[in-house]
């Protein structure tokens, strides 16, 4: 599959529903609703930062940063996700010039 494939509209659909998903495995009922309630920003927010990064680079470091989430899920190692996953948003926002403290 090439690069911009995987930002195709059903792939970012399918990028939302990752993070969808991990929130209600982990019985966040809020956080499900503010997925939801924002996926149309995230939307935007993913095809700015296609515009913004080396398209091939931006889906290999997306993908390491998901497989790292899941991986540590898989594992049931709580500290691992949450590690994983803060350090896929920092990354996320950081391709779009954003820098989280």
């Amino acid at each position: 599959m090439v690069a911009s494939e995987h930002w195709s509209p059903r792939a970012i659909d399918l990028d939302i529903e990752f993070h969808r998903s991990i929130a209600a495995a982990a019985h966040n009922g809020y956080l499900v609703n503010v997925l939801t309630l924002i996926a149309h920003n995230t939307r935007q927010t993913i095809e700015q930062a296609s515009e913004r990064n080396d398209l091939e680079r931006l889906v290999h470091s997306t993908e390491i940063e998901h497989e790292a989430v899941l991986l540590a899920i898989e594992r049931r190692d709580q500290s691992a996700a949450r590690a994983a996953m803060e350090a896929h948003i920092r990354s996320a926002a950081s391709r779009l010039g954003v820098e989280l403290s």
